[in-house]
């Protein structure tokens, strides 16, 4: 009874030691797709609208593999939409639309927040069946409506 008492915990140790080697792995594949699609032509063409979202507040923010939209606070209803397409941009694979909504959480600071915004993993069903990956940030409620009174606070005073 002991052997196999040290044998399944021999066994659960080392199941642990690779799943924290295929993590690490992991981690560092998606900082390399990182830096990759910072120094690309399509962040470079995006990049305009990363800065105006560093400045702005930010409703929500979507990433798919054909557009990134990023929905203002105030005015409500007031859109910016990247459509890769219109830039000549072919869709991001998979790998790549994870790296752009990383990217974006690292260049747009507020994102990265967890008081401030939800990240939400989503899958988009295309009319193909073809399923893509979708990421998306939003605004947590109780961070907009103290954004909305301290700007409105500003303006009053």
């Amino acid at each position: 009874m002991e052997n196999w008492a040290l044998i399944l915990c021999g066994a659960l140790l080392l199941s642990a030691f690779v799943l924290l080697i295929v993590d690490e792995r992991r981690r560092q594949h998606d900082l390399l797709r990182v830096e990759r699609m910072r120094t690309s032509a399509l962040y470079y063409d995006l990049f305009p609208m990363v800065q105006y979202a560093r400045e702005h507040d930010i409703d929500r923010l979507r990433v798919e593999r054909n557009r990134v939209i990023f929905y203002g606070v105030r005015p409500a209803g007031r859109m910016c939409e990247f459509i890769l397409e219109d830039w000549d941009y072919r869709p991001l694979d998979r790998e790549r639309t994870r790296a752009l909504a990383m990217l974006l959480a690292e260049d747009v600071p507020i994102l990265q927040s967890r008081a401030c915004y939800q990240l939400r993993h989503y899958k988009v069903t295309r009319p193909n069946g073809v399923r893509d990956d979708g990421y998306l940030y939003t605004i947590r409620s109780d961070y907009k409506t103290s954004l909305i009174y301290a700007r409105s606070r500003v303006r009053l005073d």
